[in-house]
């Protein structure tokens, strides 16, 4: 399963703390959530999720496709970063949760 988000001018918007002009916050997309069940893990499937939302979101306009990954966890930092997304800060989110924020810039 994978949500994605639409932040708009939301305060939440992971661009504001890439400090992206307000003009640009409504073309950033969440990558926000992204589970695959234990018993289909190793096969690949969140990056295939990944990708196909990656595409489509850019399809539809969306320029920075951004998503957030604890930095401990390494299966999705690696997976994150193979459909071409990076780290571009780490900081805390979410109430005091250590974060890495992960952007892909579409072009659209």
């Amino acid at each position: 399963m994978l949500i994605a988000l639409f932040p708009g001018g939301d305060a939440e918007n992971l661009g504001c703390d890439l400090g992206l002009p307000e003009a640009e916050l409504p073309r950033v997309a969440h990558i926000d959530v992204v589970v695959v069940m234990p018993r289909f893990r190793g096969h690949g499937l969140q990056r295939i999720l990944t990708l196909h939302a990656a595409e489509e979101l850019a399809a539809a306009g969306y320029r920075y496709l951004m998503s957030t990954v604890h930095p401990d966890n390494l299966p999705s930092r690696r997976s994150m970063e193979r459909c071409g997304f990076r780290c571009v800060r780490q900081t805390v989110k979410y109430g005091g949760l250590p974060r890495l924020i992960y952007l892909k810039e579409t072009g659209a």
